[in-house]
């Protein structure tokens, strides 16, 4: 997927705090932010679009059930909606003022499940089955963005890719999925990889954190699992 939509990213609502932003006395990781797709998440309110397409255009993508976001996009269809991006972004009530400093919440974990590959062409990139955004700056007509596309692809892809500024960071691929396949956690350092990337992680807000699963390109049918997504600090 190739288009300015990442320029949309910034939304007014606010960011969910679970606890402060220091390491307990203890030493373990303080919990500045989670989502666990429980019962009272709503496709379209509790994460929503940054483009702002319409609630119909969304549930046909995306449904919650057993502690997970399922995404279904299914390309060839002759209704299908554009690949769409849900997510929750980090910022004041009402503003487009960011209000995570990154530096507080390096660590991001959350768990995926593939259901669904894309049509595989030479670039794996171009459709996504799973793929996770965090994003720091959103990119303009004048400037480049600052974030990172974590994938999970059909095969091995080109390394050292991005878009608009977002570099994409393939975490694994594979091309057979096993049927009931367990969901697979993942966990990064989004400052490490902000610092090799960017520069110093503790100039930077986090500004948004989403999904997107698209077979638009390829007119074919792509689907996956999310869940437990958390933020810590290290």
């Amino acid at each position: 997927m190739r288009r300015p939509v990442l320029a949309a990213l910034v939304l007014t609502a606010a960011s969910v705090l679970v606890n402060g932003q220091n390491a307990r006395a203890d030493g373990t990781p303080t919990v500045v932010w989670a989502e666990s797709f429980g019962g009272s998440f709503s496709v379209g309110t509790s994460w929503k679009d940054p483009a702002k397409h319409d609630l119909a255009a969304l549930r046909q993508v995306f449904s919650v059930g057993g502690q997970a976001l399922h995404a279904r996009h299914d390309g060839a269809a002759n209704d299908a909606p554009p690949a769409l991006h849900l997510g929750h972004p980090f910022v004041l009530p009402g503003t487009e003022t960011p209000n995570q400093p990154l530096a507080d919440a390096c660590i991001l974990q959350w768990k995926w499940r593939v259901t669904q590959h894309p049509a595989v062409t030479n670039d794996p990139w171009r459709d996504v089955a799973a793929s996770v955004y965090v994003v720091f700056r959103t990119p303009t007509l004048f400037r480049s963005g600052e974030g990172f596309k974590f994938g999970w692809l059909a095969k091995a892809g080109p390394a050292g890719t991005s878009q608009h500024g977002i570099q994409q960071v393939e975490l694994r691929h594979d091309g057979a999925l096993a049927a009931g396949a367990p969901m697979v956690a993942e966990r990064v350092d989004l400052c490490a990889l902000y610092k090799s990337a960017f520069g110093d992680p503790k100039r930077s807000n986090l500004l948004y954190i989403g999904i997107v699963t698209d077979g638009d390109n390829t007119k074919s049918l792509a689907a996956a699992d999310y869940g437990a997504f958390q933020l810590s600090d290290r």
